[in-house]
């Protein structure tokens, strides 16, 4: 039998077990924070853990995370900048629900996690750029303008031509807007 026990690491409430103590952070202790710093050995964060983080201007989510619950950053009304690592395998939808100050979104070139459905209030905000090139909008980093297809344009289009360098399609591109596309070549 697991025995799960809470402790506390600088500004975080974590629970886990004996052997891993910092696996989960339920709850950001001080919530008038201007910054976090993770335990190394936190692979989980909660649904909103860190809601209502009113002064948090700069959250960097450490390499080794792999879950984010749903609106985990709700209500961070001063957040300007967040860090993803490519350790991310899951997250909760809304993220970042009701953080108007958000000016930027890093996440590296060689993630292969589609962060459109988590960040769909705010991925015009990524350090991706947005083009548009035959009938279909990407998001695209610095280095890979075609990182992720995100939607048809044209909604009578039949057919679709996925481009090179895409590593990721959108989980909404073939509903909607895409049901006359007849034809898809990669």
């Amino acid at each position: 039998d697991q025995i799960f026990k809470t402790v506390e690491y600088k500004n975080g409430k974590y629970i886990g077990t004996v052997n891993s103590p910092y696996h989960i952070l339920y709850e950001v202790i001080d919530k008038k924070c201007q910054n976090f710093e993770f335990h190394n050995d936190t692979k989980i964060i909660v649904e909103s853990a860190f809601s209502g983080c009113n002064f948090l201007t700069e959250l960097i989510i450490i390499e080794g995370i792999i879950s984010i619950g749903y609106r985990a950053f709700q209500s961070c009304k001063k957040l300007k900048k967040i860090s993803f690592p490519n350790s991310i395998k899951r997250l909760g939808v809304e993220l970042l629900e009701n953080c108007p100050a958000v000016e930027e979104i890093l996440i590296s070139d060689d993630s292969k996690f589609d962060f459109t459905e988590a960040l769909s209030c705010s991925y015009t905000k990524l350090n991706y750029k947005t083009i548009i090139y035959n009938n279909a909008k990407y998001l695209g980093t610095p280095n890979n303008p075609y990182h992720t297809l995100l939607e048809v344009v044209d909604t009578k289009c039949e057919e679709l031509q996925i481009q090179e360098g895409t590593k990721i399609i959108g989980w909404r591109i073939f509903g909607g807007n895409c049901s006359p596309v007849k034809k898809v070549c990669i």
